[in-house]
């Protein structure tokens, strides 16, 4: 997974390829589809990571890349339900925001996120 982190900080989700991921980590695509049900899973499980990492420096999302992953994420949250929960939990907005296993963002919720997310 963190071959996968480091390739989409750098270039981003839509520039970063499985096989460029799987190449990085010295790994088969068969063994990455075994391991990440998609690329989109894989995505979530990298901003996870990136969410318990050490925030002795402040938030774990400051920088731009960071952010752009997890705007990656909002964009898919209002169909997506595990989207919409990773978002919840990066966020802290389980149930201020309807994040929850329950359901996926609207997208008039996933827009006020963005909007904060943008500031």
């Amino acid at each position: 997974m963190e071959a996968a982190k480091v390739l989409l900080l750098a270039q981003g989700y839509e520039a970063t390829s499985v096989r460029h991921i799987a190449k990085e980590a010295s790994v088969t695509i068969g063994a990455f589809y075994g391991h990440f049900e998609s690329k989109r899973t894989m995505l979530f499980e990298v901003v996870r990571a990136i969410n318990v990492a050490p925030k002795g420096r402040g938030r774990s999302f400051g920088g731009a890349s960071e952010r752009s992953l997890l705007l990656t994420v909002a964009s898919f949250a209002h169909s997506d339900d595990e989207a919409a929960a990773v978002l919840g939990e990066v966020l802290g907005v389980a149930d201020d925001a309807g994040c929850s296993e329950a359901g996926a963002l609207t997208v008039l919720q996933v827009g006020e996120l963005i909007t904060s997310l943008a500031r």
